[in-house]
């Protein structure tokens, strides 16, 4: 963001204090009165303490498995603030992990192809997507999108600089501080229902949701994020544990992982499947995965799905 005051120009960079200055005294047709409070809210949120979780899901579709050939790694892949994840191959479509406004960061000189994509979200947040093939019809800056909207497939567009063996997304956590959108290490933090962890060195990292490891290389599940009721705290109640499963069908849903005797569990709401011990209720976890009922016990009144 510029303005030009008394022959100078007066800059901001997307997530410091003086763009959200600058965006607030800008004209409606520069910039929307709900960009304005988007930015405002991006940055209030950035310069408190970020969950952990971060409330973004895997760039990818829901409910969908994705391949991660990218453990953490730095930005440019050389550094140690690793900010950056790899997902996708060949003709992955990508999406925006949470709702936001999307911006393109990055134009192909001579092109209206977008190699990257940043999406700002309220919680504090700022996501990145680089070697795109944009998709057409692609929405014009400052656009509100929700969560899952469609940017492109994976490529290997390095309009931006940098480079890319084999077709994926460049996908980047940033959140705002005083000056500058700065880089958000990835390590730690839960992105679709994983989080992620570093084995110590550029791209070599692993992923765990509950008992569940997944080292890079490996796929991933995208859970999504958590938008339900709730969360209702369970706790496991049965001396051989709660088997946690992706459905409520114990026939068609291998389990996942054992959750052990005393463990706390996180409700959304319940739903019916098979039944366990009699009984065909089942608790959705915010997590997305499932346990019977029967094997937890909750003092919270739980609401259906």
């Amino acid at each position: 963001m510029a303005h030009r005051v008394a022959g100078r120009w007066q800059v901001g960079i997307l997530g410091s204090e003086r763009f959200v200055a600058l965006a607030r005294q800008a004209p409606a047709s520069v910039v929307g009165a709900d960009e304005k409070t988007l930015f405002a809210a991006n940055h209030e949120a950035a310069s408190a303490a970020l969950p952990v979780d971060t409330g973004l899901a895997l760039p990818v579709n829901a409910a969908a498995t994705v391949g991660w050939g990218g453990g953490p790694h730095a930005n440019d892949g050389r550094g140690s603030l690793y900010s950056s994840l790899d997902f996708g191959g060949t003709g992955t479509e990508i999406r925006t992990a949470a709702a936001g406004r999307v911006y393109r960061a990055c134009v192909d000189a001579g092109s209206s192809a977008t190699a990257l994509i940043l999406v700002v979200h309220a919680n504090g947040y700022t996501t990145g997507y680089y070697h795109l093939n944009q998709r057409s019809g692609f929405p014009a800056d400052g656009t509100a999108v929700d969560l899952g909207y469609y940017l492109g497939t994976a490529g290997t567009n390095t309009a931006c600089g940098g480079s890319a063996n084999g077709a994926h997304v460049h996908f980047t956590l940033r959140s705002g501080d005083r000056d500058n959108l700065a880089f958000e290490s990835v390590v730690g933090k839960t992105i679709g229902g994983w989080t992620f962890h570093t084995n110590g060195s550029n791209y070599d990292g692993y992923a765990t949701h509950g008992d569940r490891k997944s080292q890079d290389g490996g796929s991933l599940y995208n859970y999504g994020r958590y938008s339900g009721p709730g969360p209702f705290a369970g706790t496991v109640n049965s001396s051989n544990g709660a088997n946690i499963r992706y459905n409520t069908n114990t026939s068609t849903s291998s389990v996942m992982y054992t959750a052990p005797n005393g463990r706390g569990l996180a409700i959304s709401c319940k739903t019916t499947g098979s039944t366990v011990n009699g009984s065909t209720t089942w608790y959705r976890l915010t997590d997305a995965d499932h346990v019977a009922a029967s094997l937890v016990t909750t003092s919270a009144t739980i609401p259906t799905c």
